[in-house]
């Protein structure tokens, strides 16, 4: 899904956090370049709780206003923040903008833009390739909190028979390309680094989920 809130759920999201916060649009991360797009691109926020991708023409600074257009509006999802260091974004002061309804701390703002990434990625490749890579391994150690929401999420998303069953080959291609037949569960926290993590991972490529 890109270019429109084409999603129920993601509308909603829009709609409430809009009228909550309205004319509160606000760049949190310009200059960014996507290897999916080949195009530079940045994260806008709705009050730091609602986050789209939007195609920059020009150089943009972090933090300054940007109003909402539909034409440019493409939907977050994992693949957009596994470039960046979404664990040390800047903390963003009251003091400097008076508008924000409270203090933000980067924990919270990450908590919440990791969140809604996973949410809204409906590809089981792209999950996959998230969670088995080396520097996200390194900042979910850094944030237990952070990796605690996203194993709540991708846990739910599980539940679902299509996601899981292709999020099932996706890991066993995975470990297929690596010549890795079978692993124990202490093999497992070792490539994917994350306990929390390894359990799901070790539970699927030996076909206990059925």
């Amino acid at each position: 899904m890109s270019h429109s809130l084409s999603n129920s759920q993601e509308r909603l999201h829009f709609w409430v956090a809009n009228s909550l916060m309205p004319n509160s649009e606000r760049i949190l991360m310009a200059n960014i370049y996507n290897q999916q797009i080949q195009s530079y691109v940045s994260i806008v926020s709705i009050d730091y709780i609602f986050f789209w991708i939007i195609k920059q023409n020009q150089y943009q600074d972090d933090f300054t206003t940007c109003n909402f257009n539909a034409d440019n509006y493409i939907t977050l999802n994992l693949s957009h923040i596994q470039q960046l260091d979404f664990i040390e974004l800047p903390n963003i002061d009251v003091n400097q903008h008076l508008e924000l309804s409270c203090y933000y701390k980067k924990t919270e703002i990450s908590i919440a833009l990791a969140s809604q990434a996973i949410y809204q990625t409906n590809s089981a490749l792209i999950i996959m390739h998230f969670f088995t890579d080396a520097t996200i391994h390194y900042m979910l150690e850094e944030s237990i909190l952070i990796a605690k929401k996203l194993h709540l999420i991708l846990t739910n998303k599980l539940t679902d028979k299509s996601f899981r069953r292709n999020f099932i080959n996706e890991i066993k291609n995975y470990y297929a390309n690596q010549s890795i037949k079978k692993i124990t569960k202490n093999e497992a926290s070792f490539l994917i680094k994350y306990n929390i993590f390894a359990e799901i991972f070790y539970t699927i490529i030996n076909h206990q989920i059925k």
